[in-house]
């Protein structure tokens, strides 16, 4: 299965990895894997997003 993340009015897909409870080893759910790659992208636009707003 693949996720993805919204970053700069776009999809971007990432793998997803499984959530599994260590107690039982049952499958509870899914997250989205993002990597410093979709990280640095957010937080680069979200920089840019806040110098507009605050006048910098």
């Amino acid at each position: 299965m693949t996720a993805s993340h919204w970053i700069t009015g776009a999809w971007v897909r990432t793998p997803s990895t499984d959530s599994v409870d260590p107690a039982t080893g049952e499958a509870m759910g899914q997250f989205d894997d993002g990597s410093t790659r979709e990280a640095d992208a957010a937080i680069a636009v979200a920089r840019q997003v806040f110098d507009c707003t605050m006048g910098v």
